[in-house]
C-alpha cells in the first residue's frame, strides 16, 4: 500500500471507496489486495481489500478487480501459501471475523463468482493451527456466494472424501451443513458419514456437523451417545466432546460420562470422560468421590493425571484432596509422569502450606526421577520466587545436577525469574570447556534471549563463535547471533565474511542461515537444505546442481528455468556452485 497516494489508514480507504466512483475505488483496491499466493502472508491487506471492495455500489463495473480479490480470497486457503508461525492463529482468526463478514455483505452479487465453482472441489487447502476458524471461513464464504448452485453439494461431497489434508472433510461438511442445511437429505449424508465414512476424520467432521448444526433434531443426541459408545476410539472421543458441548444439561449425557470414565475399556476414553466431568458436571454429586477413587485405583498413569489435575482445580478445599496429593508426590515408588502432576498442582494449588516449599526443595535436590526433579525446580522458580532458599539451591542445581535437561530447565528458570542475579552464572557456564555441550548451547539461546541489551553478551557470542574448542558450541552461538542480532551492522558484515572466507562447512552454514533472514520467502527456502525455509541451512559453497534444481521446482511449483536464475541472483552474493555454469561467480568479500 505504500504506493496508494491516499491516507492509507483502514478506515480512510473504507470510507474513501464507498464515497468515490468505482473506477477510481478500484485503483485503491488494485493497489492494496495482494496476490493469491501472498493472500496468507498478508492477512491484513486482503481484509481490507475485502472490506473496501464491500463498499463499492456498483461491481459491476470493476468486475475484474472483484474476481481478482475472489481469486486472493480462494488463494488465502491455498496449503502452498501458508507457513505456520506465531502468528497464523491470528490470521485465520481476523480472516474469519473481518474478510467474511464482508463477503457476506457481498454474498451473490459478486461479479464473475461463478468461475470459481470448480475451486470449491480442489483439494490444495490447509490450515496451520484452527480447525475451527478456518472450517467456518470457508464454510460461511461458501454459503455467502454459491449455494444457489445445485452443483457445489456435490463439489462438497467430493471435497469431503478427498485424503490430501486433514481439514478437508470439516470446511466440506461445515459449507454443507451451512449452504444446504434445510435439505432431508443433508442432515441423513451427515448421520451415515458419523459412523461410516471411510476415515476417522471423516466420521469426527460429520460428529461436529451433526452437532453444531442439528443439536435439536432428534436423532442427533442419540446418535452421539451411541457413537460414544461404540465406535472407534479417536471418534469415540470427538462424540464426548461435543456431547459436553452441546448436551451437558440432558441427564443422559451425565450418566453416560460417569459409566465411561471407570468402565470403559479404553484408556483414552476414561480419561476424555473425566475430562468432560471436569468441565461440565463439578457440582454433580459424587463427582469428587469419582474423581478420588480414579487416582487410586486407576492403572492408566495418563488418567490419573487427569484425575489429579481435576481435583486440585475443582476441589482445592476439598479436605481429602491435600493428603492424597500429598501421598503421590513422597511416594518415590510412584509413576514419575503422575508425581510430576501432582508436584505442579500442589505448588499451584497449595502454595502457602508450610510443608510444601521444603518439600519441593528436597525434590528439586534430591528425587531420583529426573523429570519430577525440574518439575519441582519450575515450581520454585514461579512460586516460590521470593523465598530466601530457593536462589542459591536452584543456582546449584543448575550446575551439579547430573542430568543435562535438568540443568538446561534451572538455567532458563533462573534467568526467567531471578535475571539480574543470574546473568555471572551464565557465564560462566556458557565459557567452560569440561561443561556440556547440550548445556553451554542451551545456555547460549538463554544469554541471549534474556540479556540481549546487555554489551558483553554480543561479544561473547563472537567469541565462542570462532574461538570455542567445540564445534557446536561454535555453530549454535553463530546460529543465536543470526537470530537476535542480525540487525546489527557489524555483524551482518561479519557473518558475511565467515560465508566467503571460513574454511569450517558448519560455521558457513549458520552464517548463511543468519543473512537470509531478511531475504524473500523463496529466496530462504532454496537456501533450505530441505527447501522448508528453516535450518539446517545449505553451505554457501554449495553446489547446486540440475537435481538440486528440479526438486526445488517441484516443491516450489516453479519452473526449472526460473529456480536457475533464483540460483545465479543468490550465486552473486553468497558463493554457491552453480553446475550448469562453467565458472561460478564470484562471492561476495
Amino acid at each position: 500500500m505504500a504506493h496508494c497516494q491516499y491516507d492509507s489508514s483502514p478506515e480512510v480507504l473504507r470510507f474513501l471507496c464507498r464515497k468515490l466512483e468505482p473506477l477510481l475505488a478500484k485503483k485503491l483496491i488494485d493497489a492494496i489486495v495482494p496476490t493469491k499466493h501472498e493472500a496468507f502472508t498478508k492477512t491484513e491487506d486482503l481484509i481490507l481489500a475485502v472490506q473496501c471492495l464491500a463498499e463499492v455500489t456498483e461491481l459491476n463495473k470493476i468486475d475484474n478487480t472483484a474476481r481478482q480479490v475472489l481469486e486472493s480470497l480462494c488463494g488465502w486457503f491455498n496449503e502452498t501459501g501458508r507457513q505456520a508461525c506465531e502468528t497464523s492463529s491470528r490470521k485465520e482468526e481476523l480472516f474469519e471475523k473481518n474478510a467474511i463478514v464482508a463477503v457476506e455483505k457481498i454474498g451473490k452479487s459478486w461479479p464473475g463468482r461463478d468461475a470459481f465453482l470448480t475451486w470449491i472441489s480442489n483439494p490444495h487447502k490447509a490450515v496451520v493451527s484452527d480447525y475451527e476458524s478456518s472450517s467456518c471461513a470457508f464454510g460461511r464464504m461458501v454459503a455467502a456466494l454459491w449455494s444457489d448452485y445445485e452443483e457445489i453439494r456435490e463439489r462438497l461431497i467430493i471435497l469431503s472424501h478427498d485424503p490430501t489434508t486433514y481439514i478437508l472433510p470439516y470446511m466440506a461438511f461445515d459449507a454443507l451443513a451451512r449452504s444446504f442445511g434445510n435439505q432431508p437429505e443433508t442432515q441423513r449424508l451427515l448421520q451415515h458419514m458419523s459412523m461410516s465414512g471411510q476415515r476417522q476424520n471423516i466420521c469426527k467432521a460429520a460428529i461436529r456437523a451433526l452437532a453444531k448444526y442439528y443439536t435439536d433434531a432428534p436423532d442427533t443426541l442419540p446418535r452421539l451417545m451411541q457413537i460414544a459408545m461404540e465406535s472407534k476410539s479417536d471418534v469415540r472421543n470427538e462424540a464426548i466432546w461435543f456431547l459436553a458441548e452441546y448436551y451437558s444439561k440432558v441427564p443422559d449425557t451425565l450418566l453416560l460420562f460417569k459409566h465411561l470414565a471407570t468402565n470403559d475399556q479404553e484408556s483414552d476414553i476414561r480419561d476424555s470422560a473425566i475430562s468432560a466431568l471436569a468441565s461440565e458436571y463439578t457440582d454433580a454429586p459424587d463427582i469428587l468421590l469419582l474423581f478420588r477413587q480414579v487416582v487410586i485405583n486407576e492403572k492408566d498413569s495418563m488418567v490419573r493425571q487427569t484425575a489429579i489435575s481435576a481435583l486440585a482445580e475443582n476441589y482445592t478445599d476439598a479436605p481429602e484432596t491435600f493428603p492424597l496429593l500429598w501421598q503421590v508426590i513422597t511416594d518415590e515408588q510412584e509413576n514419575h509422569e503422575v508425581r510430576c502432576v501432582a508436584v505442579n498442582a500442589l505448588a499451584e494449588h497449595y502454595t502457602n502450606v508450610p510443608e510444601i516449599l521444603p518439600r519441593m526443595m528436597q525434590i528439586a535436590m534430591h528425587d531420583p526421577d529426573s523429570p519430577v526433579r525440574w518439575t519441582a525446580v519450575e515450581a520454585l522458580a514461579e512460586y516460590y520466587t521470593n523465598a530466601s532458599d530457593v536462589l542459591p539451591q536452584l543456582q546449584q542445581i543448575a550446575i551439579n545436577d547430573p542430568e543435562s535437561v535438568v540443568r538446561n530447565d534451572t538455567i532458563r528458570a533462573l534467568a526467567e525469574n531471578y535475571t539480574h542475579e543470574t546473568l555471572p552464572l551464565l557465564r560462566r557456564i556458557a565459557t567452560t570447556d569440561d561443561e556440556d555441550k547440550a548445556v553451554r548451547g542451551e545456555t547460549l539461546w538463554t544469554l541471549a534471549e534474556y540479556y540481549t541489551e546487555v554489551p558483553e553478551t554480543l561479544t561473547l557470542l563472537q567469541q565462542l563463535a570462532t574461538h570455542d574448542k567445540e564445534s557446536f558450541v561454535c555453530s549454535t552461538a553463530l546460529r543465536v547471533l543470526g537470530e537476535y542480532y542480525i540487525d546489527v551492522p557489524d555483524i551482518l558484515s561479519w557473518l558475511w565474511q565467515i560465508i566467503t572466507n571460513s574454511e569450517n562447512a558448519c560455521l558457513r552454514r549458520e552464517a548463511v542461515g543468519g543473512v537470509i533472514k531478511n531475504y524473500d520467502e523463496i529466496l530462504q527456502k532454496l537456501l533450505s537444505q530441505s527447501l522448508d525455509e528453516t535450518w539446517p541451512w545449505l553451505d554457501s559453497k554449495e553446489l547446486i546442481d540440475e537435481e538440486r534444481v528440479n526438486q526445488a521446482a517441484e516443491e516450489l511449483e516453479l519452473s526449472s528455468e526460473t529456480i536457475r536464475q533464483y540460483y545465479e541472483n543468490i550465486a552473486q552474493e553468497i558463493p554457491l556452485q552453480l553446475s550448469w555454469l562453467k565458472q561460478a561467480p564470484p562471492g561476495l568479500m
